[in-house]
């Protein structure tokens, strides 16, 4: 009895002897769509929003021009943290000043 299979029934696979049902069915669907959907996905993705050769060939620096921005940013990197200190130096003196003055009254 085991061995007859109904029409109705799950129909049995010749090779293996399973029967086969829902679950294998969806697994040899997403044999084939999973790597359909992920190759849609990448070549959309890959053809989204990218910028045109011309406009990357005009935004290319030389190396000249990059070092030479290089070392202008290596001289006003100390300069910038000179002024805040003399900035916040200044702040301070201000606000002694006027605790000085206050104390006076």
């Amino acid at each position: 009895m085991l061995d007859r299979v109904e029409k109705h029934d799950l129909r049995e696979i010749p090779r293996s002897g399973r029967k086969e049902g829902t679950g294998v069915v969806m697994n040899r669907l997403c044999r084939w769509f999973v790597p359909i959907a992920m190759f849609c996905a990448v070549t959309i993705s890959a053809c989204s929003k990218a910028k045109s050769p011309g406009k990357e060939a005009a935004e290319v620096k030389t190396s000249t021009e990059q070092a030479k921005e290089a070392i202008e940013d290596y001289g006003r990197r100390p300069i910038g943290k000179a002024k805040k200190a003399q900035a916040l130096g200044d702040d301070r003196l201000k606000g002694i000043d006027e605790a000085m003055k206050n104390i006076d009254k």
